[in-house]
């Protein structure tokens, strides 16, 4: 009799916690919950570009990792955009994080870059004062209970230290989403709009787990505003501690534009399977179509040349037309498929010859 007891009360606890952990909390406790694990994060690079100097500034949100300072922001937070990387020369970096102390007041400390994946848009950065022995972390969801119309939940920095500690509620208005030029291949849509200091904000679900990171926000038409963030699932946070997450380069610089860029491909236009066989012999029908595709929509031109291997072989306006047989219309395709390459591994690249109308085949060494 007595084991019985202890087994109905062992599965009464059991039955009791499952349906607890079901039912959400109310935006009030998720606040209380969370608003030591999110932070404000301020950046200041000092960079040379072309023998000037410049200073570049950016403000965004976070949240804390883990219990040893390791915090999550977007990646385009705290490192340069719109300048050629290859060609800067960073001089000095402060980074500094916002931090809700148990008594609610706010502090500041210096932080350290440990490890960016641009690919996703995250970085992991770490609080460098040792007098913060434990941090408070934030929890995970698990990514498959996540569906369109549940209620979201973000605690971020928009605009400035003025708005430190909002809280906004958002409907997810869809999971996997696909859009705009990204390597991101799936994001959660919420419908609320993110003000600039937003990015790198955690979004959670109604029982204040983190289910992804505000990344950007997307203007459609005067009055309507959607919000994108990487799902927290993508994130390999012990490697991004350990460093960044490289995505190898094929040693070309490319530029995407949506028109022909050459007179030769404008003929394309009024020919037909037939001449393009003629004139290029050797492809496929689906090959052919791709080329024709590709010359009418969106192309991806080669602009510079940094693999002096490749110089002999591709040359500056040259387009690329495939990788591995892989057909690519945009760096963000190419982007996707070297996410999963490693460097030194070998990729043959299918190459339109702007000078003579040919395709080639290129084998590079990815660096």
């Amino acid at each position: 009799m007595r084991n019985k007891i202890l087994l109905s009360l062992l599965v009464l606890i059991s039955v009791t916690t499952s349906i607890l952990y079901l039912i959400p909390i109310t935006p009030e406790e998720i606040y209380e919950q969370n608003k030591q694990a999110s932070c404000g994060i301020f950046s200041t690079i000092v960079y040379s570009l072309n023998g000037e100097e410049h200073i570049w500034t950016a403000n965004g949100s976070g949240f804390f990792r883990d219990n040893e300072g390791h915090f999550q922001t977007a990646a385009h937070c705290v490192t340069l955009i719109d300048v050629p990387k290859h060609k800067v020369v960073i001089k000095n970096s402060i980074f500094q994080v916002i931090v809700t102390l148990p008594n609610d007041t706010l502090r500041i400390y210096e932080a350290k870059l440990t490890g960016i994946d641009e690919s996703i848009d995250v970085a992991i950065l770490k609080v460098l004062d040792t007098s913060i022995t434990k941090t408070h972390p934030v929890s995970m969801a698990d990514m498959s209970t996540v569906h369109p119309g549940q209620m979201a939940y973000i605690i971020g920095v928009p605009m400035s230290l003025e708005f430190y500690g909002s809280i906004s509620r958002a409907t997810i208005g869809f999971v996997n989403r696909q859009v705009g030029e990204t390597r991101i291949k799936s994001r959660i849509q919420l419908d609320c709009g993110s003000a600039p200091g937003s990015s790198g904000s955690p979004v959670f679900n109604s029982k204040g787990e983190v289910i992804g990171m505000i990344q950007t926000d997307v203007k459609s038409g005067a009055d309507s505003k959607l919000s994108l963030a990487v799902p927290i699932n993508l994130v390999d946070l012990e490697r991004l501690k350990r460093g960044d997450v490289a995505i190898p380069s094929t040693g070309l610089s490319i530029l995407d534009t949506d028109f022909p860029r050459y007179s030769s491909l404008e003929k394309f236009y009024e020919e037909d399977l037939t001449s393009l066989r003629s004139r290029l012999p050797g492809l496929s029908d689906l090959e052919l179509r791709k080329l024709v595709l590709t010359s009418i929509g969106q192309a991806t031109i080669i602009t510079e040349i940094q693999n002096k291997n490749l110089k002999n072989q591709i040359s500056v306006g040259d387009l690329i037309l495939q990788i591995d047989g892989t057909a690519i219309f945009s760096g963000q395709d190419l982007g996707i498929y070297l996410h999963s390459k490693t460097k030194g591994e070998k990729v043959t690249l299918t190459i339109f010859k702007t000078a003579n109308n040919r395709l080639e085949k290129v084998m590079v060494t990815l660096e």
